[in-house]
């Protein structure tokens, strides 16, 4: 399914596939956000968050946070892994695993932020790897950063601006 799914992809521009992998995700945060906050509304809460001004909000979390996150749990933690292990189907599922896992515990805030957030690790290595294997490791790092900010743009609308959360 998942080798349908890439050939499809594959066929498509880039934009294009930047585009679905967004409005996949957002479908999904949205499914999921709605999920965890009738469980407990407080496991989507970032205290650190709050003492900062939206401007600060937004820089940090939009534009430094995507670049940083996808330049150490995407880039460097998949490279690192093709490069030491020659087996590059060894080197996927080994980087699929390690990357998620660590971009998930990096969301430290509660158990199923951690939880939530080691599948969304595993959505953004495959799309990672998949670019990487299509085009190029630059249009891996910089799609992939763009459907991260997407992602944290989308709430910080809805949990910073509209107080929707």
């Amino acid at each position: 399914m998942i080798y349908k799914l890439q050939k499809n992809l594959e066929n498509k521009s880039l934009a294009n596939v930047v585009f679905i992998f967004c409005a996949i995700q957002l479908v999904v945060i949205i499914f999921l956000s709605v999920v965890v906050s009738n469980v407990d509304p407080s496991l989507t809460e970032i205290d650190w968050l709050n003492d900062l001004s939206l401007f600060d909000i937004f820089l940090l979390s939009v534009i430094v946070v995507p670049l940083v996150e996808t330049c150490i749990f995407q880039f460097f933690i998949i490279e690192s892994t093709f490069l030491f292990i020659e087996n590059s189907s060894w080197a996927e599922k080994i980087a699929l695993i390690l990357s998620s896992i660590l971009f998930g515990l990096s969301h430290y805030y509660n158990i199923y932020y951690i939880v939530i957030m080691i599948f969304i690790g595993l959505f953004y290595c495959w799309i990672y790897i998949f670019i990487r294997n299509w085009k190029s490791r630059k249009s891996a790092f910089w799609s992939l950063t763009l459907i991260h900010a997407t992602n944290n743009l989308f709430a910080f609308i809805v949990d910073d601006v509209l107080k929707l959360s």
